[in-house]
């Protein structure tokens, strides 16, 4: 794929994950420690609590869009310059969020962009929406990916990653929050449908990045942030 801020097209099959195999996958970290309640709304808060490679969950009943939210965070050992290349390339994200099975840019322009998506979600099932997308950067240096369904889409699913680096420089926090837009099933299958797809997104952009790193080939086009 081309360096476009946001990049396009369909992840090859062979990289997809089915439910059972993100399920093994992220059956190590259903116990995932909670993560703070005081450091929600600030990612580099979260770099100490989290610089034992845990990857901290909560969930929130009046999360994204006051709905049912899984929130994950977890650092990534990488500068936060090549995170933010790797994880702006939004063709990555069917490989990405467990309930994504493609994605593909339909149309962009300086820190936004619209996005079809097929995908499959626990209780929900198969769904065929179309997401817009948004890069925000704040003060801080936290910067968020935002991609939410459209003005009366349905169903309402939500992603937000948010990234800031750490004091040093070296390795970057990754906050992910997801609303899966499926509020009518029982709070215990809501919760942990939520809250494991927050913590396999957060294992899987770790993966990204060090693979990609590994093989020399992290995106070298950064997405500019808007004014």
């Amino acid at each position: 794929m081309g360096d476009e801020q946001f990049a396009t097209g369909f992840e090859p099959r062979g990289t997809r994950r089915t439910f059972v195999q993100w399920a093994l996958a992220t059956a190590a970290t259903v116990f995932a420690p909670p993560l703070p309640a005081e450091a929600q709304a600030s990612p580099r808060a979260l770099a100490a609590s989290l610089a034992d490679g845990r990857i901290a969950s909560r969930y929130l009943e009046h999360g994204l869009g006051s709905r049912p939210t899984g929130r994950a965070a977890g650092l990534v050992d990488a500068p936060f310059a090549d995170v933010m290349r790797t994880l702006t390339r939004l063709g990555n994200y069917s490989s990405l969020v467990p309930t994504m099975r493609s994605i593909e840019v339909v149309s962009r322009e300086s820190g936004r962009a619209r996005v079809h998506v097929l995908g499959r979600a626990p209780v929900l099932g198969a769904y065929d929406i179309v997401l817009d997308g948004r890069l925000d950067g704040d003060t801080d240096g936290t910067h968020v990916i935002d991609l939410r369904t459209g003005t009366g889409g349905a169903p309402q699913i939500h992603v937000r990653v948010s990234l800031a680096p750490t004091p040093s420089g070296m390795r970057t926090v990754v906050v992910v929050e997801l609303a899966l837009g499926i509020s009518t099933v029982p709070a215990g299958i809501g919760r942990r449908a939520h809250t494991n797809a927050a913590i396999a997104t957060v294992a899987a952009m770790r993966r990204r990045v060090r693979a990609l790193r590994a093989a020399g080939a992290v995106p070298s086009a950064r997405f500019p942030c808007p004014a």
